[in-house]
């Protein structure tokens, strides 16, 4: 296997402990990165000194309101190597080969056209992982690229960087132009040892991604086959007696359909920033170890 060199880059925000096991497993890969760069939004004081201390290189984002695709933009400008891995500071690989493994895909069946891969949890619980090529045939709404974790050559972000309208799921917009418009592919791994950690996932959130898809990369999500159930799904809620359900279900409808005639425009942050210093983080669960023996 050739060695791939790459730059490790992460979004932050007040985004320790558990920032520092999600760097702790990169550095324990079996290629790790040759730099960690983290793009991050206004931590507090104490947390920004401390990822001076486990990065080798910390930018500030601007004093503006936040977007994923700006900062992942601003940071590709750090990387110096031919790859990068854009992974969020929540995404621990807990098997120091997956980046081996995505690596020997890309060598061996990748071809000019091949953008990278991309790292999932979830697969199958008997084998490390399960991989699929993804091109513009296979590309959906079930099988897409994440950069939650994903391992790109650079010089495709470089020629179209990440599209900073795009307030969600900017992942699948930018994979969506090259599958569509260039022909190229990419993979898409699902393992259990890629453990997604997040502790801000809410129905904003979600309601930002499916909004952002139905516009910008899968216009069937505007049609009736999405919209009315979501429409059914509200009045059960209000007959259960719960407005909230109903709100967030009407809410998904209305802006599915409203896509269909105007461009959405909303704000990339889905969770309030909390007035605390030190936010609650999930650590890793105490079971779970850096599997050094996984085999395929």
């Amino acid at each position: 296997m050739k060695h791939m060199k790459y730059t490790a880059l992460i979004r932050t925000y007040n985004s320790f402990p558990l920032v520092a096991d999600v760097i702790a497993a990169l550095r324990a890969q079996a290629v790790p990165p040759e730099k960690i760069v983290a793009v991050d939004s206004n931590s507090c004081t104490e947390q920004r000194l401390a990822l001076n201390g486990i990065c080798d290189e910390v930018i500030d984002y601007p004093n503006e309101p936040f977007n994923y695709s700006k900062a992942i933009n601003i940071g590709i400008a750090a990387c110096d190597t031919e790859y990068v891995l854009i992974i969020s500071s929540h995404v621990v690989l807990t098997d120091p080969y997956l980046i081996s493994y995505g690596i020997n895909h890309i060598q061996l069946e990748g071809g000019d056209r091949c953008l990278g891969c991309c790292f999932n949890q979830g697969g199958d619980t008997t084998k490390t992982y399960g991989v699929s090529r993804v091109d513009k045939k296979s590309f959906s709404l079930q099988l897409g690229l994440s950069n939650s974790c994903a391992f790109l050559k650079k010089q495709y972000i470089l020629d179209r960087p990440f599209r900073e309208d795009v307030f969600s799921a900017e992942d699948q917009e930018w994979a969506a132009y090259y599958l569509r418009q260039r022909d190229a592919m990419f993979f898409s791994f699902h393992s259990i040892y890629v453990k997604y950690l997040n502790p801000n996932v809410n129905e904003l959130k979600t309601l930002n991604e499916f909004i952002s898809m139905a516009y910008f990369t899968h216009r069937e999500l505007r049609g009736p086959k999405y919209i009315v159930p979501r429409l059914g799904r509200s009045l059960l809620a209000l007959v259960r007696n719960r407005p909230e359900r109903a709100k967030y279900h009407f809410e998904m409808a209305k802006e599915l359909f409203l896509a269909n005639f105007r461009k959405p425009v909303r704000r990339s942050s889905y969770f309030q920033k909390p007035e605390s210093l030190d936010p609650p983080h999930p650590k890793l669960p105490d079971n779970i170890r850096f599997n050094a023996d996984a085999k395929a």
